[in-house]
């Protein structure tokens, strides 16, 4: 059966029974069929106004003014050496987290020249380390350091090698093969030190394998 009348504002079709809008509803009980249709449109349409009266409030929450006090760039009890370190090593300007940190500090070291260094064997590496600041080493010699710093790092930590753990780390490649993983692992492993010139970088290097590598396994308890 086609329907006519006016389009229902809501559901944007026509009424089944369409009534003229000058007809209301009267009081009493409906005597035909116009009538018992208004009636039970003015009914539903009262039934449905309670329930939109009867809804609670929506509870507004007021927005917090900003805070005004200034963020600092780093958890002062554990990052400020790392923090100080790099900003000053290597120019990094910035970073709230010590991921934000290290990102930026990759982006310093890929832009540096590689510095050449003719250290040939274990004993030459170690006397340059702990007399020098760390270099921009290419790959492999990069690696070679850590490989080192790990075995050395089981005896003694000094905070030259804690300078050089931290900018090799930086210096690796965003994605590493199974035997780099596990010279980093070596690394973070060879941690036994309870200095805290030394204690910080050697946590942010955990913390940069265990986030940025995904060595969950490495994470403290």
């Amino acid at each position: 059966m086609p329907t006519s009348g006016r389009l229902d504002p809501q559901f944007g079709q026509r009424s089944a029974f369409p009534i003229e809008s000058d007809i209301v509803a009267t009081e009493g009980e409906p005597t035909n069929g116009v009538e018992y249709v208004l009636k039970v449109r003015q009914e539903a349409e009262e039934m449905a106004q309670r329930v939109i009266d009867s809804e609670p409030a929506v509870k507004r929450i007021a927005k917090r003014p900003a805070s005004t006090t200034p963020v600092l760039d780093y958890d002062e009890s554990a990052d400020y050496k790392v923090f100080e370190y790099t900003k000053q090593a290597l120019g990094v300007e910035g970073g709230r987290t010590l991921l934000e940190l290290y990102a930026r500090g990759r982006e310093v070291v890929n832009n540096k020249d590689i510095e050449p260094c003719d250290c040939d064997s274990q004993a030459t590496w170690k006397e340059y380390i702990q007399e020098n600041p760390p270099l921009t080493l290419d790959h492999s010699s990069n690696l070679r350091v850590i490989k080192y710093l790990a075995r050395w790092g089981r005896q003694r930590w000094t905070v030259s090698m804690a300078h050089w753990a931290w900018i090799t780390v930086i210096r690796l490649p965003e994605v590493l093969t199974a035997d780099e993983i596990a010279l980093l692992r070596d690394l973070v492993r060879a941690d036994e030190t309870e200095e805290e010139d030394i204690r910080q970088f050697l946590d942010a290097i955990r913390r940069i394998a265990v986030d940025q590598f995904g060595q969950a396994d490495l994470r403290k308890q």
